[in-house]
């Protein structure tokens, strides 16, 4: 393969990881705000059916972050911050 073709390729590959990159990256800041507007809304009501959503928003969150380390789009580190600022919020629903 000449040194052309495979820029050629490259660029390609390149093009594709930051479509799948800016996807991830915007579905994290997505289901977070879900979840802070969840938690806001129970701090005015207290309403047990928001804890309920809650949870499930907390999974999908986590199941996001988890996908992104294992494709290298986030780091590991980075992923457990986040998580551990959102059980915070949690211990404190």
């Amino acid at each position: 393969m000449t040194k052309k073709q495979k820029c050629i390729k490259n660029i390609a590959k390149n093009k594709r990881n930051k479509v799948l990159n800016r996807y991830y990256k915007s579905t994290i800041k997505t289901s977070l705000k879900i979840l802070l507007s969840i938690y806001k809304k129970n701090q005015e009501n207290k309403e047990f059916i928001s804890i309920i959503t809650f949870f499930e928003a907390l999974k999908v969150y986590f199941s996001i972050l988890d996908k992104s380390v294992k494709k290298s789009i986030i780091h590991i580190n980075n992923a457990a911050n986040k998580k551990s600022k959102v059980v915070k919020l949690l211990n404190s629903f």
